[in-house]
């Protein structure tokens, strides 16, 4: 799955979740998965090799924290554990 289905699959998982949980984890998962495709985008597009590459690095920083929102709503039960993994 690249990052911008990812972004959106989470978008609607997010969406469907009751007030406190969009309001809390929701809306930090739904901006760390947004930011992996928006800064891999960014680094395509610069020209200058080191630029390309901190971009890169912000996206694997966004790409890690979305793992961790992810496990969060897997051990609090928010979402099924088999959808989680996937």
């Amino acid at each position: 799955m690249d990052a911008e289905l990812l972004a959106d699959w989470l978008w609607k998982i997010v969406c469907a979740e009751d007030f406190f949980v969009r309001g809390t984890i929701g809306k930090q998962l739904a901006r760390a998965a947004d930011s992996v495709s928006a800064n891999l985008g960014k680094g395509c597009a610069h020209f200058w090799f080191k630029e390309s590459r901190q971009f890169y690095f912000y996206a694997r920083a966004s790409c890690l924290e979305t793992k961790s929102w992810i496990r969060k709503l897997k051990t609090r039960g928010i979402y099924s554990e088999h959808d989680c993994d996937e």
